[in-house]
């Protein structure tokens, strides 16, 4: 079935700010100053790739362009399929997308990805040992060997086959995966993303018994800040970004939570949720708990260096 736009949806979507649509994938982009005026953005995994408003320029590989055109050069789809995901996500689409002479009536938000009749979850293939991701997430990430472990048993983390990234599960109250994250584990290859078909409600999140959620972009910076505090007792929950249906997804699967503690990341785009937050969840006490640095793995690893040069002193 053949999706239609007209000219103004195109120019729409082709308009559609940039840094909303990576932060709301996930990516992770921290602030680099002005360009002509305007906030510009660089990639923290691809640091030649810029973004400033609707555009973008990848220097290593001299390409750059519109919205539009970075899905199809970063993610690899078409035009059309461009175009549809950024109306669905802006909710442009709802209104005026025509398909098949009919109004769409099962628009996917771009942040949701739900599971449907057409979508499942595409799991990878598992690796029968953890030793790359272990040293990984102990070793550069600094996260406790014993967390790892915890969610090696309690099968929230996983090696994928020959690729050997780390995989961060998420489920339903089911116990069905419906979400996957995936992280590479070799420095000199660092990429991120979710597995296709993943729910974004259902991010990686680590259930606690008190009344507080605490709320991260990754799951990374969540370890990082168990890592810190051991005794926590609060509920994690990755948002695998900057979006917000994994955390309303957890307030309903947990009525019993009364606070949410915000520890997005240290940045504009961090800020800007922690804003939403307190504007979209006033029944709820909310508490702002961001990292001294940029997030909370870079607060880990700045408090184990420390800590280093202390023994050695």
């Amino acid at each position: 079935m053949k999706n239609y736009y007209t000219k103004e949806q195109i120019q729409a979507a082709k308009n559609t700010d940039l840094l909303e649509v990576v932060t709301a994938m996930g990516i992770q982009v921290r602030y680099d100053g002005k360009s002509k005026g305007n906030d510009q953005y660089r990639f923290v995994d691809h640091d030649s790739l810029l973004i400033s408003k609707n555009l973008w320029y990848w220097n290593s590989q001299e390409k750059g362009g519109n919205t539009v055109d970075f899905l199809m050069e970063y993610q690899g789809l078409s035009f059309t399929e461009s175009v549809k995901r950024i109306l669905e996500f802006t909710g442009k689409i709802k209104e005026t997308v025509i398909q098949n002479e009919t109004l769409s009536k099962n628009c996917l938000d771009w942040n949701h990805r739900a599971l449907s009749k057409k979508s499942s979850l595409i799991l990878p293939q598992i690796n029968p040992d953890y030793n790359r991701v272990i040293a990984y997430l102990n070793q550069t990430r600094g996260i406790d060997y014993s967390i790892i472990k915890t969610l090696i048993k309690k099968q929230l983390l996983f090696e994928e086959y020959k690729t050997h990234n780390a995989l961060f599960f998420g489920y339903d109250k089911e116990q069905k995966a419906r979400y996957v994250f995936r992280r590479g584990t070799i420095a000199r290859k660092r990429f991120a993303g979710e597995i296709s078909g993943s729910d974004k409600r259902y991010a990686f999140s680590i259930t606690g018994s008190s009344s507080t959620v605490c709320v991260f972009e990754s799951a990374i910076d969540a370890l990082s800040y168990l890592t810190i505090h051991r005794d926590c007792k609060d509920t994690l929950q990755s948002l695998g970004g900057t979006a917000l249906e994994a955390l309303e997804q957890c307030l309903k699967t947990n009525p019993g939570i009364q606070s949410i503690k915000v520890c997005t990341d240290n940045d504009d785009a961090g800020k800007a949720c922690l804003k939403r937050i307190k504007q979209e969840y006033k029944n709820y006490i909310i508490k702002e708990e961001l990292p001294r640095n940029k997030d909370y793995n870079e607060d880990l690893l700045f408090l184990l260096e420390s800590r280093n040069k202390e023994l050695i002193l």
